[in-house]
């Protein structure tokens, strides 16, 4: 999914430092678009034991931006 933010795709700000709350936008993309993919090819999906810390790190982003998940899911 990150291969979508080029600039001459949907030219997303993708010079996020790791850990910040831009790496965090994208990392949200990346993660829904990966589940909208999987849903419509109805395929299930096993989360990691993993998962948890790492959605974790959205948290922040979701709390200072009401419309981060709206605006990532499209």
């Amino acid at each position: 999914m990150h291969w979508t933010g080029a600039l001459h795709r949907l030219d997303r700000d993708l010079t996020g430092r790791f850990g910040g709350r831009a790496y965090a936008a994208e990392e949200l993309v990346a993660e829904l678009g990966a589940a909208f993919v999987l849903a419509d090819l109805g395929l299930a999906r096993t989360p990691h034991p993993d998962h948890a810390a790492y959605r974790a790190f959205w948290a922040p982003l979701l709390r200072a931006d009401h419309r981060a998940l709206a605006t990532a899911a499209a």
